[in-house]
C-alpha cells in the first residue's frame, strides 16, 4: 500500500472543469480508502489540501463551512469543491453542446460515444436520453454509407446502433490489414518506374527554342542561328519566344499568323469558319449605372442598341411632378414583341459618381418588370460610353432625296428636278409629264 501512487494537484485552469473534478475526486476517494483507513477525520482533510494543491488551498481559503476547522470532515470539503468546480449548468447551451457533436477525423466510435453520453448527462433528456445518443450518433458519424444503413435499419435502438457500428469499424481494420501488402507492393512499383524514369536520356523533352524535340547539339536544333520574327533576336523561333508569352494572350503557332495577335474574347469552332462563341472574358455581357432620380437610387441598363430612354413609371415617384405627354410609337423589344408606352417625359437625374446633373427624355412604360434603360445616345453624351471612331470602319448615314433643310415634304417637282434621268430614256413610262 505504501507505492501506491497519489493523484495528481488538479488543474483548475482546465476547459471541462466539472469533468476533470470528477475523476480526480475519485481517485483520491480510492487512494484514501487504500491508505487512510482507520485515520481521524483531521488527517484526512490535511491530506486532501494538500494534494489538491496550491491553487485548491487558495480557493479553500475563500469558502465559507458552517462547521469550525477542528470539527471539518472530508465530505465538507469535497461537498464545498463539489459547488465550486459543477456550477449550475444552462440547459439550453449544454443540449446545443450534444446536438453540434460531431465525430472527428480518426475518432473511434467508443470514445464518441462516451462524450456523448457526457454530455447527455447534464441535458436533462430524461427518459429521451438513449433515444437522443442514438439521434446524435446516426446524424454525426463520419461515415456516410453507415449513416445509410442505420437509417434503413427498422426498430433501431442505442443498442443495435452500437452493434452495427462497432461492426462495421472492425471491418474497415480488417480490410485495411489484408490490403497492406498490396499498398506496399505499388509503393515499390512506383518507386522502380521512377528509377527507370531517371534513366532515360533528356532528348524526349521538347526544346524551349524551337519547340520539338532533338538531340542535345545545339546545331540540332532547327531555331539555332534562326532569327525570331518576334523580338528579332536569333537562335529561337517566336513560338517559343519570352517576350511573346509574357503578353499574356493565346499565340497561334502557325507561321502565317505570327504578326497577329488572337483576342482572347472569341474563338473560332474546328469545324465551321465563323465566330460562333464568345469565351469568358473579364468585359462584362451587361453593363448597368446607377443614377439619382428625387434623390432616390435608380439602377440603369447601358444598351448600345436602344434608340431612347425607358423607364418604368413606379420609378419616377410622384408622378404629378412630370409633365406627362402621350405617344402614339410602339416600343420593339429584343423579342420583336411591341410594347404601348404610356406616355414620354423629361427626367432629371444626377451621378451620384461625380455630381453631374442631366435632363433627358424618357418613355414611361406601365410595367415594373422592364428594367430602366439609357440608350445609345444618352450614354454617349453622359460619357458612360466612348466610341472609338480609329477603330472602326465607320458607316455614313445615307444622304436625303433632295437637300431640304425645311420640314415640308418632297414634292413630284423637286423629284424630276433632282433625278431628271429617271423620267427620260429607256424605262419612261406611256404618259403626261408630272
Amino acid at each position: 500500500m505504501e507505492h501506491i501512487k497519489a493523484p495528481e494537484m488538479l488543474d483548475f485552469h482546465t476547459k471541462n472543469l466539472a469533468v476533470v473534478w470528477k475523476r480526480w475526486k475519485e481517485e483520491l476517494s480510492l487512494y484514501v480508502d487504500l491508505t487512510m483507513a482507520g485515520k481521524e477525520e483531521s488527517q484526512k482533510c490535511k491530506l486532501f489540501l494538500y494534494l489538491i494543491g496550491r491553487e485548491g488551498r487558495e480557493i479553500h481559503e475563500t469558502m465559507k463551512f458552517d462547521s469550525e476547522e477542528k470539527d471539518r470532515k472530508l465530505e465538507d470539503l469535497v461537498k464545498a469543491f463539489d459547488n465550486y468546480c459543477n456550477p449550475k449548468k444552462n440547459e439550453t447551451v449544454e443540449r446545443y453542446k450534444f446536438f453540434s457533436r460531431s465525430q472527428e477525423a480518426n475518432e473511434n466510435l467508443d470514445k464518441y460515444v462516451t462524450d456523448l453520453k457526457i454530455l447527455a448527462a447534464t441535458c436533462n433528456f430524461g427518459s429521451l436520453q438513449e433515444s437522443l445518443i442514438k439521434d446524435r450518433l446516426v446524424c454525426g458519424i463520419n461515415d456516410s454509407r453507415l449513416r445509410e444503413r442505420l437509417l434503413r435499419e427498422a426498430d433501431l435502438d442505442l443498442e443495435k446502433c452500437l452493434q452495427i457500428c462497432r461492426a462495421a469499424e472492425l471491418s474497415k481494420e480488417s480490410i485495411k490489414t489484408i490490403e497492406v501488402p498490396t499498398e506496399v507492393h505499388a509503393v515499390k512499383q512506383k518507386w522502380a518506374n521512377a528509377q527507370e524514369t531517371s534513366r532515360k536520356p533528356e532528348q524526349g523533352r521538347a526544346c524551349k527554342y524551337c519547340g520539338k524535340r532533338h538531340g542535345k547539339d545545339k546545331e540540332k536544333c532547327p531555331a539555332y542561328g534562326k532569327q525570331c520574327h518576334n523580338c528579332k533576336k536569333a537562335n529561337h523561333f517566336a513560338s517559343q519566344c519570352m517576350q511573346r508569352k509574357q503578353r499574356k494572350v493565346h499565340s497561334i503557332h502557325d507561321s502565317s499568323q505570327e504578326d497577329y495577335e488572337e483576342i482572347q474574347s472569341v474563338t473560332l469552332s474546328p469545324e465551321e469558319v465563323q465566330v460562333n462563341r464568345v469565351t469568358e472574358s473579364p468585359f462584362l455581357k451587361q453593363i448597368y449605372a446607377t443614377m439619382l432620380i428625387d434623390k432616390q437610387p435608380v439602377k440603369f441598363q447601358l444598351d448600345l442598341g436602344a434608340t431612347c430612354n425607358i423607364i418604368p413609371v413606379t420609378k419616377l415617384g410622384n408622378l404629378h411632378d412630370y409633365k406627362l405627354t402621350e405617344s402614339s410609337r410602339l416600343l420593339t423589344m429584343y423579342n420583336k414583341t411591341t410594347l404601348k408606352p404610356r406616355g414620354q417625359t423629361k427626367v432629371k437625374m444626377v451621378n451620384p459618381k461625380n455630381g453631374k446633373k442631366y435632363i433627358a427624355e424618357f418613355v414611361v412604360v406601365e410595367d415594373d418588370a422592364n428594367t430602366p434603360l439609357l440608350g445609345s445616345r444618352a450614354i454617349q453624351q453622359m460619357g458612360f460610353v466612348k466610341v472609338q471612331h480609329d477603330q472602326i470602319l465607320l458607316v455614313q448615314p445615307s444622304q436625303p432625296l433632295v437637300k431640304n433643310d425645311s420640314t415640308k415634304p418632297i414634292t413630284a417637282e423637286q423629284l424630276v428636278k433632282e433625278y431628271p434621268d429617271v423620267f427620260e430614256g429607256t424605262g419612261l413610262l406611256e404618259g403626261s409629264t408630272i
